[in-house]
């Protein structure tokens, strides 16, 4: 997997990141408990964080389930042996964007696989670089009712 990329480039990128830094604000009140690292998870994302390029779905990763992002980014992760990915991503209205926390999935080259949404949105920032593994998902059907194919 290619370096992961921890500065905001595109409008839609910095977009999300000021929307995640007035979040960020409001959340650490300026006082960071004793012996903690970071003031919130929005502070650990802002400086470990890693952007994804928006980009089509391939052709032969199913669509999931709508508002299912995180058991469709686990289910694809597994079926199509991906690694599954969480953090914000912007959902863009056309006069603007939605920040959101979501999940999809990325393939081995780092490339981002959105698999919630028929189109990618406009920006996505991942919690960190490295996922802890999540394990076997057993019993896991591998075509569940709510997967599209």
């Amino acid at each position: 997997m290619p370096e992961p990329r921890r500065i905001p480039q595109t409008p839609a990128e910095w977009q999300l990141s000021e929307h995640l830094e007035a979040i960020a604000r409001v959340l650490s009140h300026g006082a960071r408990p004793p012996g903690w690292v970071y003031d919130s998870p929005l502070d650990f994302l802002q400086q470990h964080g890693q952007w994804f390029e928006p980009r089509p779905r391939p052709a032969h990763v199913a669509l999931g389930g709508p508002k299912m992002c995180y058991g469709n980014s686990i289910l694809a992760a597994d079926i199509y042996a991906l690694t599954y990915c969480e953090g914000w991503a912007l959902l863009d209205l056309g006069d603007g964007g939605i920040p959101l926390e979501h999940a999809w999935c990325c393939d081995a080259e780092g490339r981002l696989i959105e698999v919630t949404t028929p189109e990618p949105w406009s920006a996505y920032l991942r919690y960190g670089n490295d996922p802890p593994e999540i394990g076997p998902l057993v019993p896991l059907a591998k075509n569940p009712p709510h997967w599209r194919t």
